[in-house]
């Protein structure tokens, strides 16, 4: 995943969002990179109501006990746009 990563970060941000697409949701390109996703791990687009410009997200859902029931990580759009912007679901979910 270090490698996957390291890729993902030496590229133009105008093409990161589509090397999510490409590369970071889809199974089978991961599994062609020797990138295996432990269970209980989820990578995922996003999209919040603030509009946050994330990118993708990295969630592990963990055990009972620990206070919390997942923990998430976000890779932000450095350049501010959100990959997906929480207003185009807002008409899905009325």
């Amino acid at each position: 995943m270090q490698d996957v990563m390291q890729e993902f970060f030496s590229l133009p941000e105008e093409q990161r969002p589509q090397y999510v697409l490409d590369v970071l949701l889809n199974p089978g390109e991961l599994e062609r990179r020797k990138v295996d996703v432990p269970s209980g791990v989820i990578i995922q687009r996003s999209a919040f109501r603030d509009n946050r410009p994330t990118l993708f997200c990295v969630t592990k859902y963990l055990p009972p006990g620990l206070g919390w029931k997942k923990v998430t990580v976000t890779i932000d759009n450095s350049r501010g746009e959100p990959a997906l912007s929480f207003s185009n679901f807002e008409d899905v979910a009325a």
